[in-house]
């Protein structure tokens, strides 16, 4: 009787302490997820803040609520979602509340002003300062909440606020909670200008290529690889266009080429060489991009922009039309070595594809009128941007340069001097 008792009461044990081992992995499982979920959302308000410092510059620049409209929807979107974040982070109220009534007066203001409830002269008076302080309020924000990215605090605040509060809560109801704290709110919807390239090449115009002679047409382009070893292999019959895929070795560089059997179009080519840490002048670099480009047989196109890492500079050709208009879908990206000025890629496929362009007649735009009083126009070119439909359409390009600084591409419909989109060109 006593062995029955010992085993029952052993049994029992194991079944006890099991039944605690697995809710405590249960509840460290639920710690992990919710920690980690806490500081996706720290972070997160904190790429927001950068956004609505943005679109508060952004609003501010132009001259009108109409040219302004998208920063000022921008505006009270980010608030929106700034809230929505904070309001499921364990903050102390007092905090809580002056954090959300400040960008509640934000958003709320630039909701007003873009339904033409407020003079738009008006809200920028008294939106520009926040533009200072939203830069103060952000470094704050990391400052303040830099150390709660810390797991344990992370979690002493989550179960100070949702389990002492609530008393008694199940780890079932605790699952229920985490999958609402994951959701996300606010989706960002995806820029159709971020639609799939196209992949046929139908339009390409010549005749079709034997291997010899893309061979040929290669050594010619590339004469300091001529001497490489080579292998040539043509595209399966599944490739959404044919094309000769040239491998190459030799003198310690090694890489591939791309060519269309139809016309024989360079497609893109990479290059592998060892680098040097010295450097050469970027003058010289971006002269002998732009003899490179043209030896290819890029003449029309222009430099349009550059920049460096620590082996290569990086160059975009566009292509230029007799309009003057840069046709910004239709680009050549060409990188060249630091050390030797060497050719590491091209990539002109977008050239190649060769958008069809409308014939618009543009309207005389005075920039000036775009920008508020003390926003300077640097420049104003024109250009062929895509449009909502994925059309080109014809705008002019003005780059203006704020009090603080801050440099903004302005595109602005050649005709009806609607904005169209806005770049900021620095930090």
């Amino acid at each position: 009787m006593k062995t029955k008792w010992m085993v029952t009461l052993v049994a029992t044990v194991l079944v006890l302490g099991g039944l605690l081992f697995w809710q405590q992995s249960k509840m460290t499982a639920m710690a992990n997820t919710v920690s980690t979920n806490y500081a996706s959302r720290i972070y997160n308000i904190g790429e927001s803040m950068d956004q609505l410092s943005t679109h508060i510059d952004g609003a501010t620049l132009v001259s009108s609520s109409e040219l302004a409209s998208d920063d000022l929807n921008g505006i009270w979107r980010m608030t929106d979602k700034i809230r929505y974040e904070m309001s499921t982070l364990p903050f102390e109220e007092d905090s809580s509340t002056l954090w959300l009534n400040y960008l509640a007066r934000i958003g709320d203001s630039a909701k007003l002003a873009d339904q033409g409830k407020i003079e738009f002269a008006k809200w920028r008076e008294i939106i520009e300062p926040t533009q200072d302080n939203l830069d103060v309020v952000i470094a704050d924000w990391e400052r303040t909440n830099g150390s709660i990215q810390k797991k344990e605090d992370l979690l002493t605040r989550f179960y100070h606020q949702q389990l002492d509060e609530g008393s008694k809560k199940s780890i079932e109801s605790l699952d229920k909670l985490v999958k609402t704290y994951t959701e996300t709110d606010f989706p960002e919807t995806t820029s159709e200008s971020d639609r799939a390239k196209k992949i046929e090449l139908a339009h390409l115009k010549g005749d079709e290529m034997e291997e010899n002679e893309v061979v040929a047409l290669w050594k010619k382009q590339f004469p300091e690889l001529a001497n490489s070893t080579i292998r040539v292999t043509r595209s399966k019959e599944s490739a959404p266009y044919p094309f000769y895929h040239i491998e190459f070795s030799g003198n310690k560089q090694k890489g591939f080429a791309d060519y269309s059997v139809k016309g024989g179009k360079l497609l893109t080519t990479l290059i592998e060489k060892p680098y040097s840490e010295k450097s050469q002048e970027p003058e010289k670099l971006r002269k002998l991009a732009g003899e490179k480009i043209k030896q290819l047989g890029f003449t029309d196109t222009e430099i349009t922009s550059s920049r460096e890492n620590h082996s290569a500079w990086h160059f975009t050709f566009t292509r230029k039309m007799p309009n003057q208009a840069f046709v910004y879908s239709d680009s050549v990206q060409l990188k060249l070595a630091k050390d030797t000025g060497e050719v590491l890629g091209i990539q002109p496929m977008e050239y190649i594809q060769q958008e069809a362009l409308p014939d618009t007649e543009p309207v005389e735009l005075d920039p000036k009128t775009l920008v508020n009083e003390g926003t300077q126009v640097l420049s104003t070119n024109l250009a062929y941007i895509e449009g909502s439909s994925f059309e080109q359409q014809l705008s002019y390009e003005v780059v203006v340069q704020t009090k603080q600084g801050q440099v903004y591409t302005l595109f602005v419909d050649a005709v009806t001097h609607e904005l169209l989109k806005k770049e900021k060109l620095n930090g």
